[in-house]
């Protein structure tokens, strides 16, 4: 099925692009309109000065994609409820995050996470350590941008071609211009577009089925709300324990051990400001987590009799969601830009903050240390204008991987676990070994990798 928007559709789309290019504009004109020169820490870390609202809101912007959008509905369509539990892992990952790890690298008061390593370890250690980091997230960030647009694309006949660059473009230029600030304030505003939207679309589809309640009773009857499995089989798909002890695992490779988090955290001069930022963002993100779930359900009960992937009208079952805002809500005025909306505003925050982390890490993992071995440093102005060309030039290189996601199969939800998994692990394991194993030395540390 394919829809064509309408204009106000396409002005919310735009809107969105806009109001994000906007704060990059705004956060550059800032830096040229202030007193002192602005330094690659300005630029990377907020300062060091930033406040606890946008980066809790950051926070659950980088853990909030466009894959979690599309992807846990379609889990909840297909395997019912049971991943819904993936929620309470934060509860045991916040607390740890927050008084193991936060208060360790808050102390080393480090730009990078991968500085400890050298420290720790050795220089070599680092090396590897941010070159895995940075394939991982140039791989993250090519299916974030790749998987909605694709989705959109086949649904609702928004050019795919169109769409990567819009959002790519935009997002490159409001990163590398604006820096931290503005992917921190962009991030509160897209996620804000994010849990509207899909409050306005539960709220509307469950309304046309006879409300929550009847929802949940299709739900019920068709299999769908399955919470606990307790078996302990690492066979099957979900289980209680996979849910919550292994997400809890899988989120502290994100939270305690990813460049991504660990430079928001740092953004924030206080060690209890930080942490405070880290529990009000908990709430939200099991409140986006219950969002997304619940959406799935409505797709369920809306499809329950007639599956239109095994009807053929979908090429994946991550086009549900989009599918089903435009074939039962599309003809209200501005229910599928209000969508589009919402889908592109979770990649373009999740990429925002990933590009982010991955040009702090080129330039203090990578490039110094080089020119540091070669007797030569940076300027404070060169290493500014760097750094803006290190958000550019990363942004370029994942617009060109977004292309190449096509080779990829299976549901965008995990593809993201997969990749983040391959390279998270072996990361965290590192920090662990770091912090807690004096006896561990570096060619362990090595291995480990």
């Amino acid at each position: 099925m394919t829809t064509t928007f309408s204009a106000l559709d396409y002005c919310l789309f735009v809107a969105v692009l806009l109001v994000s290019a906007i704060v990059g504009v705004y956060y550059m004109l800032k830096e040229r309109w202030a007193a002192k020169q602005a330094t690659s820490d300005d630029l990377l870390m907020g300062g060091r000065q930033m406040a606890v609202f946008p980066v809790a809101m950051s926070l659950i912007a980088s853990y909030m994609s466009a894959i979690t959008v599309l992807g846990i509905p379609t889990e909840m369509y297909v395997f019912g409820s049971q991943y819904w539990l993936v929620a309470l892992s934060g509860i045991l990952t916040y607390p740890v995050t927050c008084h193991v790890f936060l208060p360790f690298f808050h102390k080393m008061h480090l730009n990078s996470a991968y500085q400890y390593l050298e420290i720790r370890f050795s220089p070599t250690t680092r090396y590897l350590a941010s070159i895995i980091f940075s394939v991982e997230m140039i791989l993250y960030m090519a299916v974030v941008l790749y998987a909605p647009a694709l989705a959109l694309n086949e649904v609702t006949g928004l050019s795919l071609w169109g769409s990567i660059l819009a959002v790519g473009v935009v997002v490159t230029f409001y990163t590398s211009m604006g820096g931290l600030r503005a992917v921190l304030w962009t991030d509160t505003f897209q996620t804000l577009v994010v849990i509207f939207g899909l409050i306005g679309i539960i709220g509307i589809g469950s309304s046309q089925l006879g409300g929550l309640g009847r929802v949940w009773n299709i739900a019920s009857e068709g299999g769908r709300i399955n919470f606990w499995n307790f078996s302990i089989s690492p066979f099957e798909r979900c289980t209680f324990w996979g849910l919550t002890v292994g997400s809890f695992i899988g989120q502290l490779t994100i939270y305690g051990a990813n460049q991504t988090m660990l430079q928001r955290y740092m953004s924030i001069s206080d060690v209890r400001k930080s942490q405070l930022a880290l529990y009000v963002s908990l709430p939200v993100t099991i409140g986006l987590v219950t969002l997304v779930c619940i959406s799935g359900l409505v797709i369920y009960a809306a499809y329950h009799t007639c599956d239109p992937f095994l009807a053929g009208e979908l090429i994946s079952r991550d086009q549900l969601l989009p599918y089903y805002v435009m074939e039962t809500l599309g003809s209200i005025p501005g229910v599928p830009g209000l969508f589009v909306a919402c889908i592109f505003s979770a990649a373009l925050s999740s990429i925002s903050s990933c590009l982010n982390a991955l040009s702090i890490t080129l330039l203090e993992d990578l490039i110094k240390p080089a020119l540091h071995m070669r007797r030569s440093a940076l300027t404070a102005q060169a290493e500014t204008k760097l750094a803006k060309l290190l958000g550019a030039a990363g942004g370029l290189v994942v617009i060109g991987f977004a292309f190449l996601s096509t080779i990829l199969g299976t549901t965008v939800l995990q593809i993201m676990i997969s990749v983040l998994g391959m390279a998270g692990g072996p990361l965290l394991g590192l920090f662990l070994m770091g912090m807690f194993m004096p006896c561990v030395n570096s060619k362990a540390g090595h291995n480990n990798l």
